[in-house]
């Protein structure tokens, strides 16, 4: 229910589709409120565009089978793709064609999806911690992400300061004050029906007004990943995600259409991504996580300066300015592996 709320139901995204009918699949895909997370895919979900496991991790793929689910990994050295949507598929028309199953289709090693739609990047770091412990082996490590921080540094509105802005907040401070209400009103509420309303807690949110603030949150998880892969001996790889206003590719006839009408959806964060994450924002981006990256001897990629060099102009490889086709996906798995030496 949590996803498919930001999607207005009044909202037809007729050209969206048509074009790419995958993303029906996405928009129905639901996910559950979960302690620390805040919430997560639904587990044992299954479509013929996207299946997650038992513990709600979208399945990987490999030549010869289905290989990359928590009940049939074993003791098998595996590899982690991490990050948000981006990294758990959104765009693909199957599990077979996310970037995690493409690299492992490339390499011959099991990569598995570590991706978590809509995190930020603290959920992403939370989400390996609490199943770390289920994984025997691991060698590598790629974070593909950047974006949800920037859009809900312009989105949100307001932000726990030390925890950072997430998806979904705004219903997380309406049920947190409700439960903030003094015994007595809740319990008045309960017998007799009454809506008390409650300012407790209001001041605990302050707005990050300043990209800083951006960087602040991003300083601290990429040294807690280093510091954790370093002292469990695996190597970890920082890759900047791609976005369709930070290349320098022209865009497609399917581009075009897929954004004229995404930019008129109400929801706040297609503006954002419309105009507020323009080329300005992002060399300031690229540049300040390649630096937060070296001080923390963490190997950083822009996945964006790979795709400018190789893609040919009016391809098509974007469902949305922030998601990938199968096309795009590709072209992302083949950047990571011949820039990060994972042959």
């Amino acid at each position: 229910m949590i996803l498919r709320k930001m999607i207005k139901r009044d909202f037809h995204m007729r050209v969206r589709y048509a074009l790419t009918p995958q993303m029906a699949e996405y928009d129905r895909l639901e996910q559950s409120w979960v302690p620390y997370l805040m919430y997560f895919h639904n587990p044992c979900y299954s479509s013929s565009t996207v299946n997650t496991d038992s513990r709600g991790f979208r399945i990987t793929h490999k030549v010869g089978g289905i290989i990359g689910d928590f009940d049939h990994i074993g003791n098998r050295m595996v590899n982690l793709l991490c990050g948000g949507s981006l990294a758990f598929g959104v765009g693909a028309t199957s599990d077979a064609m996310t970037i995690p199953s493409i690299l492992s289709g490339m390499t011959g090693q099991l990569w598995l999806n570590f991706g978590g739609r809509a995190f930020n990047s603290t959920q992403e770091f939370l989400l390996f911690l609490f199943h770390r412990r289920h994984l025997k082996d691991i060698g590598n490590i790629i974070v593909l992400s950047g974006i949800n921080n920037l859009i809900l540094h312009y989105a949100a509105g307001s932000t726990f300061d030390e925890f950072g802005p997430f998806f979904f907040s705004l219903q997380y401070r309406q049920a947190m004050c409700q439960t903030a209400l003094p015994f007595r009103k809740r319990l008045a509420r309960f017998a007799f029906g009454r809506r008390a309303e409650s300012k407790h807690n209001q001041h605990h949110f302050c707005c990050g007004d300043t990209k800083e603030h951006i960087l602040d949150i991003l300083k601290r998880d990429i040294a807690h990943w280093k510091i954790f892969c370093d002292a469990q001996g695996i190597k970890i790889f920082y890759a900047l995600q791609p976005f369709a206003n930070w290349t320098n590719k022209k865009l497609s006839k399917e581009e075009e259409a897929l954004f004229a009408e995404l930019d008129l959806n109400p929801q706040n964060h297609f503006r954002v991504l419309k105009d507020k994450i323009n080329l300005e924002l992002y060399q300031w981006f690229a540049s300040s996580l390649k630096e937060v990256c070296e001080t923390n001897a963490v190997r950083f990629l822009d996945v964006n300066a790979c795709l400018s060099k190789c893609i040919p102009d009016k391809e098509w490889i974007f469902v949305d300015r922030a998601h990938l086709n199968d096309a795009g996906n590709r072209y992302v798995a083949q950047a990571l592996l011949d820039n990060l030496g994972l042959k």
